[in-house]
Order: structure tokens, then sequence, then C-alpha cells
């Protein structure tokens, strides 16, 4: 009799709120199965509707003429490509991480003792990047490593 008393409550939205339990821990589960139990009825029900051979058959044993990296990983592929050694290459990859580092470490906090021009050097600096990386990522895409570069300009 209490589970269903139990189920009633919890069905109108009436179970934690009316004794006057904070709402840590006791709402976050509530809402949280509810979370986690819509998830996996989505995730379900898109692995039975999606099939996975409506994809492209793949054959193992044939190479495609033109290797090509995930989207994500193709700025620094042209990097790669673009540098004639390769010790250089790694270096400069290897560089990226500590210079995202480093420009993390001198942003600008919220404190009011900061200048407001930083605000806009690290605007103005991941502006650069940005378009920098969007520039080496659509090289990635060009045939010709001269034309990678330029992008045929």
């Amino acid at each position: 009799l209490s589970l269903l008393l139990l189920l009633a409550r919890v069905v109108i939205g009436t179970l934690y709120n009316v004794y006057g339990f904070p709402a840590w821990p006791s709402d976050l589960f509530y809402i949280f199965l509810i979370c986690i139990i819509g998830w996996l009825a989505l995730t379900c029900s898109l692995a039975v509707q999606a099939s996975p051979t409506l994809g492209i058959a793949s054959d193992p044993f044939s190479t495609p003429l033109v290797l090509r990296p995930e989207w994500f990983l193709l700025p620094s592929f042209n990097l790669l490509r673009l540098l004639p050694n390769k010790l250089l290459g790694l270096a400069t990859l290897a560089a990226v991480p500590l210079a995202l580092t480093l420009i993390s470490a001198s942003a600008p906090s919220s404190s009011l003792s900061r200048s407001p021009f930083r605000r806009a050097q690290a605007l103005l600096l991941y502006c650069a990047a940005s378009i920098l990386s969007l520039w080496l990522g659509a090289g990635a895409c060009a045939h010709d490593i001269a034309q990678s570069l330029t992008l045929a300009f």
C-alpha cells in the first residue's frame, strides 16, 4: 500500500517538497531518474530505428587514393604537410597546447584592477587563431601541397 502511495505522489510531483525536505539530493535524484530514463529510451529507439546497414559498405582491402583525417584534425594535418621537417612539425604541434596554456594564464579575469584593453587583445588573439585554424583546415582539402597554403588564390 505504501508503494502505491509513493508512486501516486511521484506522479503528481509532491513527493519530496511536501515533507519539507531540502531540494538536495531528493529532487535531484527524482529529476535525474527521469532524465536518465528519457535518455535511455531515446538512445534505444534510435539504435533500433537507425540500422547500421543503412551506411555505405566499406571494403577493408581497398585503400582510398587520398587519405584525409577527421575534420577537427585538418589544421594540424595541413601543418604537418606544409613543414619540410617532421621534427619541426612535431615541435610545432607540441607547442600549440603550451601556447594555449600561456594564453589562458594571461587572459583577463573579472577583477576591476585589470586593464580593459586586455579583453580586446584576448578577443583579437582568439579571432586570429580561429581564422588561421580555419584557413589551415580549408587548405588541407586541397590535393596539391603548393595550393594548400594559398587556397589557389
